[in-house]
């Protein structure tokens, strides 16, 4: 059976295709001031659009690899895999998100996405 009631840390979860801690996704949801949402329709595309610079700047913040999680109780498990954040995925989540500062004027965004470039360099 589906839960048809809105939950924004749920929402949230899915914004992405990547696991975020509980934590997080509150976090997330407070400094987007989107904590007291209780129905869809509260959002905003910008409410939107500033949680997803939210998510995706924690994906860039995060190690190239995130540890798995398992949990076990006699016959019930639950498990989650790693995962890995390659140069070029990277490179994808910037070019998003460099969208995304286009499309609010985010300059302060725009010049930190400058400086986390991925690309090696040899040194003479």
């Amino acid at each position: 059976m589906i839960d048809n009631k809105f939950n924004i840390i749920r929402y949230l979860a899915g914004m992405t295709g990547f696991v975020f801690d509980k934590d997080v996704l509150q976090r997330i949801a407070y400094d987007c001031g989107v904590a007291e949402v209780t129905d869809y329709s509260e959002l905003a595309q910008e409410d939107k659009d500033r949680c997803k610079i939210a998510l995706l700047r924690t994906i860039l913040e995060t190690p190239y690899s995130t540890a798995s999680h398992t949990s076990k109780h006699g016959e019930w498990q639950e498990q989650i895999g790693s995962q890995s954040l390659t140069a070029a995925f990277r490179e994808e989540i910037k070019a998003q998100l460099k969208k995304l500062a286009q499309k609010y004027d985010d300059e302060e965004l725009l010049e930190e996405l400058e400086g986390m470039d991925t690309n090696l360099q040899w040194m003479p």
